[in-house]
């Protein structure tokens, strides 16, 4: 199959001068904070370090152990993702170009989503490339979802937000979601459909690690090319200085044009995931709070089938 381009929206990288002289305090420290991480480690636009990669991902995630507080799966231990009592269980698909992410790097963002609701969480600590490349991830989502008993409410950020859509139109159960949540997503994987692609040597030699190139037409990397008429209720969040708004812009308005119940929030000047700089940034804040209300908005109303 042929994967449709997405939107004509640049993907600059890097944070802007005028960029980071709109972000609050906090955010535009702990961006700044992430990019030392990142240099010291020589991770750079050009180039890609699955090493690197995760050693920053946790050097910018200290003092966030969280990891008591989530249901934790992995693989043989899909019990744990069992509902408790009789409300929906959050099903959380982190971020990290499928390298990389944890519990400890992004639980607190599931948490900060959970916490309002009153929910449990269940966190999938699914396998990463390069020792596990494609489908891994994929399947790991998918026995996730299937170990789940009821309702299920589900979100993710970044590539977490490819496998949050592959569930809720691939999976067999997929009528159990009954809203969706795509935090900065990152949904397209192929040069030929993405700009940050194209342009970025470390996006490619990232999603080299994870996604043979025979692969990349896979329908289950294509979340555009499918029909997006069924979708359950979506919130899709999208940052102005995010090098992947476009993926974001793009499904959101292709699913409009199916008629899915999706809304769509632009935030300017906000790096990619700016949410995972909660609660201390007071955007990322906001940004989960809102995403927060909406799943509990849908959380008593299932979609339709």
């Amino acid at each position: 199959m042929t994967c449709p381009k997405g939107s004509n929206v640049s993907a600059d990288q890097s944070l802007s001068a005028s960029d980071m002289g709109r972000l609050s305090p906090s955010l535009r420290a702990q961006a700044e904070t992430y990019a030392k991480a990142r240099a010291a480690r020589g991770v750079d636009d050009d180039s890609f370090d699955v090493d690197g990669a995760r050693a920053a991902l946790a050097k910018s995630s200290e003092g966030r152990a969280t990891a008591e507080a989530f249901m934790r799966r992995r693989l043989g231990e899909a019990a744990v993702c069992e509902r408790p009592g009789q409300g929906p269980v959050l099903l959380y698909l982190h971020g990290g170009g499928f390298v990389g992410g944890s519990v400890d790097s992004h639980g607190h963002i599931a948490l900060q989503l959970a916490a309002p609701l009153g929910l449990p969480v269940c966190f999938v600590d699914y396998r990463l490339a390069p020792e596990h490349p494609f489908p891994a991830a994929f399947d790991d989502v998918d026995a996730a979802l299937s170990a789940t008993r009821g309702p299920v409410l589900l979100a993710g950020d970044s590539v977490g937000g490819a496998l949050a859509l592959f569930l809720a139109l691939h999976h067999r159960d997929r009528a159990r979601i009954r809203a969706l949540a795509l935090l900065a997503p990152m949904l397209a994987f192929d040069t030929g459909t993405s700009e940050y692609m194209r342009t970025h040597g470390r996006a490619r030699a990232m999603i080299a690690n994870a996604i043979r190139e025979g692969d990349r037409t896979d329908p289950r990397l294509c979340p555009l090319a499918q029909d997006l008429s069924h979708l359950p209720p979506t919130l899709v969040q999208s940052g102005g200085a995010d090098y992947v708004k476009a993926d974001g812009i793009a499904f959101a308005s292709r699913a409009m044009q199916a008629g899915a119940p999706v809304v769509a929030e632009h935030w300017p000047h906000m790096p990619h995931v700016w949410q995972r700089y909660a609660p201390d940034a007071p955007e990322a804040a906001r940004a989960l709070a809102r995403a927060s209300a909406f799943l509990s908005a849908h959380a008593g109303t299932f979609p339709s089938t």
